[in-house]
């Protein structure tokens, strides 16, 4: 009978490790978020020939690009992310992180292209697309070109070019952040989702 103390004890141990890790794990909102970005944060950046990038404060006057709001959509057969923006910009991308190991996939429109890639290597996948609309852009990947995760984590980045004497200037904005300095051209990633 004293054998069976110390395997309850293990059990009853485990149990209270397992539940304590789950409480501790990030929250995934089931189906969708939402979320407003603050107008006229479009971040001003140089880059140089030396491949640097400096950033030279938040431009309120700039619409291109400049997002106002993102909706992410996670249903069983697409991933569907929509972004309100004050005008088009050059160049709107999407990255999805999946919670399948280090998979991470970048949705990218730019001159009325669509491009999507897999841990930076393009590949095709019949229904990814990035649609116009009167208020910004929506991008949509099949969840089976995702390889059907359990949840994903959503950020989308706009840039918009414009050349003048010297380095290269353009301008961006990150869905996720407001009057943060820009330090990459990378978004900002979401809360964890799972599908509805």
């Amino acid at each position: 009978m004293s054998s069976r103390i110390p395997l309850r004890r293990t059990l009853g141990l485990g149990a209270t490790v397992l539940a304590l890790t789950a409480t501790l794990a990030p929250a995934a909102h089931a189906g969708s978020s939402r979320h407003a970005d603050a107008s006229g944060d479009v971040r001003v950046v140089q880059y140089y020939s030396d491949q640097t990038y400096r950033d030279r404060g938040a431009d309120a006057s700039a619409r291109a690009g400049d997002i106002t709001a993102l909706t992410v959509h996670y249903a069983p057969d697409e991933v569907r992310v929509a972004t309100a923006m004050r005008a088009q910009p050059d160049v709107w991308a999407a990255r999805i992180r999946t919670s399948r190991g280090s998979l991470v996939y970048d949705l990218r429109y730019r001159d009325g292209r669509t491009m999507l890639q897999r841990n930076h290597r393009y590949v095709t996948c019949a229904g990814a697309r990035v649609t116009p609309t009167p208020r910004g852009l929506v991008g949509v990947v099949p969840s089976r070109c995702l390889g059907r995760p359990a949840r994903i984590r959503v950020g989308v980045l706009t840039l918009t070019e414009g050349h003048r004497s010297g380095p290269s200037r353009f301008v961006s904005d990150d869905a996720l952040t407001s009057g943060v300095g820009f330090t990459r051209l990378a978004p900002t990633l979401g809360s964890w989702i799972t599908p509805h």
